[in-house]
């Protein structure tokens, strides 16, 4: 990540939540016993160069019933050069698809490898048939950044292409993610101190979406966010984009959108003196919250479970909240929601191993398992229930 657009994104350090998970070096695509657990991968060429295929196609990731999990580095041990991503049938947990993804040297993407982030803040990065990634692209001799894409598939960089920038200032675009709706490339612009779009074409004009007043974006509806002031693990928006919520060190906040932070109002049961809470009987545990389900329902990460919070229609209070799953011993992390909205998917760890899990969102309900993923690099989450 360029020095210019280091965010002041605060880790959230509750010991309740634990620290980022870190699943030792890949030991390669074997079962504990050496045979051969998993089919070889695809690997993404380096951009301009010519795909390889080693046996499973990447361009099938967008396969319908998978589980997208996206996981930095490509095998190799402290390695985040690149990222892989794969994709698992959520019936019977046959991996669909896989491919390895190299990217340029000091390309840069703006969530995941080191830069925090959720499953909809990563799913953000690729477009909507995953196909191709966000990144900012070097430029400059490095000194600065041109936001752009790459191809998964080809390698190809795609839209403007880095190049000269003459005896001008250096363009320092970040933060680069991919509009869900309209497919175009937004990017905070460090010159002009903008957030900026463009279509994913060459020579295509820009669009000023305001004052750059913070980093890392967030899609949602029409608008987005820029959640520098929390930690950037714990914030997810609604999906029409009026309210956010958030952790701090030491509460989980809800704010409406563009108020100021002072507007925040804290809705667990962290009991900090001076702090103005929602009322409610069941008010949320301390969490990070990761998923809204809705305008009025969110989805929080605990130390050993998912909350679900709901809130009143005016968001002046608690509605409920329940515990999704059982009492258990894992860290259930990043979870999804299936298209009809009745069921989630979450990565859920164990000592060394994670495993994709699925539920559905009835009281009562019991997580099923859908497949042991092998073992793999850190920054792994899962980002898409097809």
């Amino acid at each position: 990540m360029q020095t210019w657009l280091l965010r002041a994104r605060m880790s959230f350090v509750v010991a309740v939540l634990g620290a980022a998970v870190s699943v030792g070096g890949c030991s390669g695509d074997s079962d504990s016993r050496g045979k051969p657990a998993i089919p070889a991968e695809r690997t993404g060429p380096s951009p301009g160069g010519t795909a390889k295929d080693g046996g499973v196609d990447g361009a099938k990731l967008a396969t319908a019933d998978a589980l997208i999990v996206f996981e930095c580095g490509l095998g190799e041990p402290g390695s985040e050069t690149g990222f892989k991503l794969s994709a698992w049938s959520a019936r019977d947990g046959r991996r669909l698809a896989a491919v390895q993804v190299p990217l340029p040297d000091k390309a840069d993407l703006a969530w995941g490898c080191g830069s925090g982030g959720n499953a909809s803040s990563v799913r953000q990065m690729f477009d909507r048939d995953l196909t191709t990634v966000a990144v900012a692209l070097p430029v400059g001799n490095g000194t600065g950044a041109r936001a752009g894409a790459v191809n998964l598939i080809t390698g190809a960089v795609v839209g403007p292409t880095p190049a000269d920038e003459g005896f001008g200032r250096t363009p320092r675009e970040g933060d680069a993610v991919i509009h869900p709706r309209t497919g175009d490339l937004w990017y905070i612009d460090a010159v002009a101190h903008k957030v900026m779009s463009r279509p994913l074409t060459a020579a295509a004009p820009t669009t000023d979406h305001g004052p750059d007043q913070g980093s890392g974006l967030v899609l949602t509806g029409n608008t987005h966010w820029m959640p520098s002031f929390v930690g950037s693990s714990g914030f997810a928006a609604n999906p029409s984009g009026t309210y956010g919520a958030f952790t701090t060190f030491n509460e989980t906040l809800l704010q409406p959108r563009q108020a100021p932070e002072s507007s925040a109002r804290a809705f667990d049961r962290s009991n900090v003196p001076g702090t103005t809470y929602l009322p409610g009987d069941k008010p949320a545990p301390m969490c990070g919250p990761q998923l809204w389900l809705d305008d009025h329902r969110l989805i929080c990460r605990t130390a050993d479970n998912l909350a679900l919070v709901t809130f009143a229609d005016d968001y002046s209070a608690v509605a409920s909240t329940r515990d999704l799953l059982p009492a258990n011993d894992r860290q259930p992390d990043h979870p999804v929601v299936s298209r009809d909205g009745a069921s989630i998917a979450f990565l859920a760890t164990q000592g060394d191993r994670q495993s994709l899990y699925t539920q559905d969102l009835a009281p009562g309900a019991t997580p099923r398992k859908v497949v042991d993923l092998p073992p793999g690099t850190r920054n792994r989450y899962l980002i898409e229930w097809r």
